[in-house]
């Protein structure tokens, strides 16, 4: 069930019976989540699957994220982290000798230099941006929202914070109705 294969010989994506241990783009090990797709490069390497345990992977070539179990982890072919599920907030970069603060146990990807593409805000956050119009304009960037940046670092804009979930409705039964049909006191 829900395998898709290569050249009818090779394994190309299923969902796990069992969580697996395997190797990942980049040679990295990766611990891979039961009831979840993967799916793999033609060499045999993992190129994306959800995680079974908190792992470090790289950013760059020379620097590590830590990502958290439960999220999906893809792989750029270089072996660097395409997005994941960032474990703790941290301030990361998304261009040179810049960063952004991003939500820990919130979705992330990053572009091909390490650099953050989106991430959610841990923080409320001042940006300027010139992508539509020649002279800079200024957004706040609300905590919780979405961010994003071009390929080359600069800013592309926030999107607000999805609003609340409503509260569920109190599941306490209704007391009993006392009244009797007939207008009377039920005994």
């Amino acid at each position: 069930y829900g395998i898709e294969m290569r050249d009818g010989k090779q394994v190309k994506s299923c969902l796990l019976e069992k969580a697996t241990e395997f190797t990942a783009v980049g040679g990295q090990a990766i611990s891979c989540a039961p009831k979840h797709a993967v799916a793999f490069t033609s060499t045999g390497q993992v190129e994306y699957c959800t995680l079974t345990v908190d792992t470090k992977y790289r950013r760059t070539m020379t620097e590590p994220v830590e990502v958290k179990a439960g999220g999906r982890v893809a792989f750029y072919p270089a072996g660097t982290v395409e997005v994941a599920r960032l474990k703790d907030s941290q301030q990361l970069p998304y261009k040179k000798d810049a960063v952004v603060p991003c939500r820990g146990d919130a979705p992330i990807s990053f572009r091909t230099d390490g650099n953050v593409a989106t991430c959610i805000l841990d923080q409320e956050s001042l940006f300027v941006s010139t992508l539509k119009t020649k002279k800079p304009v200024s957004s706040t960037c609300k905590a919780g929202g979405l961010i994003a940046f071009d390929e080359d670092g600069k800013f592309s804009g926030c999107y607000p914070p999805p609003p609340p979930k409503p509260v569920a409705p109190d599941k306490t039964p209704a007391p009993a109705n006392t009244t009797n049909p007939q207008g009377g006191q039920n005994q």
